[in-house]
């Protein structure tokens, strides 16, 4: 996860990645056409949300322990 959102920050993010979780849950981060961000589902809804350069940071931050 780390390495996506570093490769989103620095805008060499080429393809979506896809992490999976549990009961059909998945992440995915994603360049949409002039931005990036996270496509979240808990396997029954899903939601997308994009991502300003301080949120990713704020994310790297957040899961980095910070």
């Amino acid at each position: 996860m780390k390495a996506a959102l570093d490769m989103q920050f620095y805008g060499t993010l080429k393809h979506n990645v896809s992490v999976q979780g549990e009961d059909g849950g998945y992440l995915v981060f994603f360049k949409g056409k002039d931005r990036w961000g996270l496509r979240l589902s808990d396997g029954k809804r899903r939601e997308a949300v994009y991502l300003s350069r301080q949120d990713i940071l704020e994310i790297k931050y957040y899961i980095e322990g910070g």
